[in-house]
């Protein structure tokens, strides 16, 4: 019996080596045992099964007992259901229970099914293992592709563009980016408990998320995350929920999230940063937990943006982009229009009057301006946000460089 287990052992082993997944892992060792056998995770979902019957309906009733287990115990359980007794191995991957390997015995074959159970279980911890090392890599790999592309560096971003090319990571628009400030501190961490934590916020953001996440990546407790764009009351919903699930995630702390606005690909993630910084300072001075997409960051959110040139040209792509696209003349006879109707006070009367044209011509184009702008005229703040790109336009225009 110890020569053909020992030859079961060297087996497995040439299968793990050879990249074999645990499939062939648990054939192998219930054709040994000439019985049946299976893999179920810590919920007691079948993973894999090699038997004559259905694994879920099999796997239940045993998954059932392993379920009221806290510990596991080094040296299995034996649990018997109905008429079949099991063998349950526990597969241990740095210090947790992360599955269980099941065998149907019989009496007289309970220790060679220990043995057996246990080499799988052991091999499962090494396939387990060998996949979050290789996951881990691949978002240490990410990790540093998507910072390099948030940094205001061109040589670096254009080195993480490759690398992203390279690993065939989806950076194509539309996309946002969403920054997560936890308040966790990364004095006394180990570099284990962060890896830990990125693991933990990967599965969280990557389950709700689904097929729109493009990327996750940690800074020490510093969280980026790159989606599809979405429409804009989905993005803010969906910040929302990413505060309270990473809250939770984080042992309840205080979670803040702030998001861009749609950019369009990789090479332009770097203004995408700065515009989910003014997101994340402006739910910062909230005082509390939650989430600000930049569209509706606000006054204080405009007042931020406006700091540098390149906020600025933001600023006005992102309020008078389709308008400033109208050819020449169109252009600025719309401009005039709401320039006139906002030192008028908002008077279509007043403003017909100093523009000398029909009342009834000022709605007309400011209906067209609404339409070219999404911005609501008849709304206080809409309209603070189409004064203030007035004056930008009007500054950017005037610079001696745009008239040459």
């Amino acid at each position: 019996m110890l020569f053909f287990y020992a030859s079961l052992a060297q087996s497995l082993m040439q299968m793990l080596l050879q990249g074999a997944g645990l499939s062939a892992i648990v054939a192998a060792a219930a054709t040994f045992l000439e019985s049946e056998i299976g893999i179920v995770d810590s919920s007691g979902a079948p993973i894999e099964w090699r038997g004559t019957d259905d694994a879920a309906q099999t796997l239940t009733a045993p998954a059932r007992l392993l379920a009221k287990k806290t510990t596991p115990a080094a040296d299995g359980l034996t649990l018997a259901t109905h008429d079949t007794n099991w063998r349950a191995q526990a597969v241990v991957v740095e210090g947790d229970a992360v599955a269980w390997v099941l065998g149907k015995i019989m009496e007289k074959e309970d220790d060679l099914a220990e043995l057996t159970l246990t080499q799988v279980a052991m091999f499962a911890a090494l396939h387990r293992l060998e996949q979050r090392a290789a996951r881990r890599a691949r978002s240490e790999t990410i990790d540093a592709i998507v910072w390099d592309l948030l940094r205001d560096n061109d040589a670096a971003r254009a080195a993480a563009i490759d690398r992203a090319a390279d690993i065939k990571l989806p950076l194509d628009g539309p996309l946002r980016l969403y920054l997560c400030e936890s308040g966790l501190s990364e004095a006394g961490s180990t570099q284990r408990a962060f890896a830990l934590l990125h693991d933990q916020v990967s599965s969280s953001i990557a389950a709700s998320k689904k097929e729109g996440l493009r990327a996750i990546a940690m800074q020490g407790a510093a969280i980026a995350i790159v989606c599809s764009d979405q429409p804009l009351e989905d993005a803010e919903r969906f910040a929302q929920r990413l505060a309270l699930q990473l809250g939770k995630v984080l042992d309840d702390r205080r979670m803040i999230v702030g998001g861009s606005s749609q950019f369009q690909s990789a090479e332009t993630l770097v203004i995408a940063y700065r515009e989910a910084q003014i997101a994340l300072e402006v739910a910062r001075q909230l005082g509390r937990p939650g989430a600000i997409v930049y569209d509706r960051a606000g006054v204080v959110g405009i007042l931020l943006s406006l700091r540098h040139e390149v906020g600025m040209q933001r600023f006005l792509e992102l309020n008078f982009g389709r308008l400033l696209k109208e050819k020449g003349a169109k252009r600025e006879l719309l401009l005039k229009t709401l320039r006139a109707f906002l030192d008028a006070n908002c008077s279509h009367e007043t403003a017909s009057r100093r523009l000398g044209v029909h009342r009834k011509t000022i709605p007309q184009r400011l209906a067209k301006i609404s339409e070219l702008t999404g911005l609501d005229l008849t709304t206080h703040d809409d309209r603070l946000v189409a004064d203030l790109s007035l004056y930008v336009y009007q500054m950017l225009m005037n610079r001696p460089e745009a008239s040459r």
